[in-house]
């Protein structure tokens, strides 16, 4: 949330194709979807990546991140 970004810093984003288009135009970011993602740049000492899968049952359904206080709640950030 505070870290600045800086040259050279690597994104990754998933997004549509019209909000990628719209982040590059307003920001000057530079696409780089050709090349693959080198783990390292999935990897850091501060942030965990981590998949998780909302059950049929599950009491998370039709509701969204914000409603169940992911960030403020937990410090869970959607990606």
């Amino acid at each position: 949330r505070y870290l600045r970004l800086k040259a050279e810093d690597v994104l990754i984003v998933e997004a549509n194709a019209e909000t990628i288009q719209q982040v590059i135009d307003g920001t000057g970011l530079e696409l780089n979807a050709e090349e693959e993602i080198d783990d390292r740049f999935l990897k850091s000492d501060d942030i965990t990546v981590i998949e998780g899968i909302v059950g049929h049952d599950s009491r998370l359904i039709g509701r969204s991140a914000a409603d169940i206080k992911l960030r403020s709640r937990y410090g869970i950030n959607v990606l």
